[in-house]
């Protein structure tokens, strides 16, 4: 896929990007690409996959809700995605979340980089971080039951939770129903997306509808040993 073809393809869906902001999106994957050979960032080392199934997907919640004038928490960023393709294509104020120091590292030092890292682990964050974020968002991190109860205490209320999923979102959303509940939120809107290289995506849309119960989320090991 072509840097043109990534622009058109993103503006039929409702997305545009400009030649600057899609430059600065190619320099950064190159940037990252060159990195992983110094620390593992991510298996995809081909352009164009990469392209689709890193910088493409992580554009396509765009067209889910708006993230202009939004403080945003990209938990597990990894090599930096979807938050820096969040903080390039719009005004959000991105905070980018991982628990691997040498990953948030490589990501600092980007020249002109606009975001703030964080180097800790979500449920010891979101002690110090309730209630902070208009919109927290997490890809490919964990079970929807599981991310949720690290993410939702972070939302404002009335924010939004952005989960992107594969194509075994409904079995997750059934595992999950109960972890609704006990978290305050409801699922609003689920955006089914395929990608430039064929895969299936579902982005989630998780509003914040009350308070969350202030003891969530759990210790780590609790939450992965009975998740809601």
């Amino acid at each position: 896929m072509t840097l043109k073809e990534f622009q058109t393809l993103l503006a039929i869906k409702g997305i545009p990007v400009g030649d600057t902001e899609a430059s600065a999106l190619e320099e950064y994957m190159y940037y990252i690409l060159r990195k992983n050979d110094e620390v593992n960032l991510t298996a995809i080392t081909d352009k164009d996959k990469f392209l689709s199934r890193m910088v493409f997907d992580s554009a396509l919640p765009l067209n889910l809700v708006s993230f202009n004038n939004k403080k945003v928490l990209d938990i597990g960023t990894g090599a930096g995605y979807p938050g820096t393709v969040i903080a390039t294509l719009t005004s959000a104020d991105v905070t980018m979340l991982d628990s691997t120091k040498k990953k948030l590292k490589i990501i600092e030092e980007y020249p002109g980089a606009e975001f703030t890292t964080v180097n800790a682990r979500a449920e010891e964050y979101a002690k110090t971080h309730r209630n902070t974020y208009d919109i927290v968002i997490a890809r490919a991190v964990a079970e929807l039951d599981i991310i949720m109860e690290l993410a939702i205490p972070m939302v404002k209320k009335g924010g939004y939770f952005v989960a992107m999923k594969g194509p075994e979102y409904k079995k997750e959303l059934e595992n999950a129903k109960y972890a609704f509940k006990k978290l305050k939120c409801e699922l609003v809107k689920t955006n089914l997306e395929k990608l430039p290289t064929g895969e299936n995506r579902a982005n989630l849309l998780i509003k914040k509808i009350d308070e969350t119960p202030n003891r969530y989320p759990r210790s780590y090991e609790d939450i992965k040993k009975n998740p809601l």
